[in-house]
């Protein structure tokens, strides 16, 4: 009888975890569990920024370079081309993101937890947009909601690609 007991205890334990994570699957659930502890309560967005552009003319790409008080609002180099791609950085969890480029909704191509401080818990993401179309000059835009929402979203506008 104990190891009847036993035997249930364990698949119940078993059926519990499966479904906590095929029920996270199930409702989108973008984060990125690898090593990293993402139990803890998603702290609210704090930082949203461009990071870096990459273009056909540029596919290197170019980092935005900021400092803690000054946000560039615009890019040194003269992208163009066939494609862009803007990658954002935000520190804290989103819950919704879009992004557009002249006013052209972009494809969310990529995102890239990031661990800020070595703790193994997850700080921010990188997000790299895609646009697909002709690229002369134009201006980026954003938005991402905290996944504390409604009361934090973050706003990125009027971003100008040379």
């Amino acid at each position: 009888m104990k190891k009847v007991t036993r035997t249930i205890a364990l698949a119940l334990i078993f059926c519990m975890m499966f479904s906590n994570a095929a029920f996270a699957a199930e409702q989108g659930d973008e984060t990125v569990q690898g090593d990293f502890s993402t139990r803890a309560a998603a702290p609210p967005l704090t930082e949203f920024y461009v990071h870096g552009v990459t273009s056909e003319n540029y596919p290197n790409g170019e980092t935005i370079q900021h400092s803690s008080s000054v946000y560039p609002t615009a890019t040194v180099l003269d992208h163009g081309g066939s494609w862009l791609r803007v990658t954002t950085f935000e520190m804290g969890y989103a819950k919704s993101r879009v992004a557009t480029f002249n006013n052209t909704p972009m494809k969310r191509e990529r995102i890239q937890s990031v661990d800020v401080d070595g703790d193994r818990v997850i700080d921010g993401y990188f997000v790299t947009w895609l646009y697909e179309g002709d690229v002369t000059s134009g201006y980026f835009s954003a938005n991402s909601k905290s996944a504390n929402s409604p009361w934090n979203t973050m706003y990125i506008t009027n971003f100008r690609i040379r």
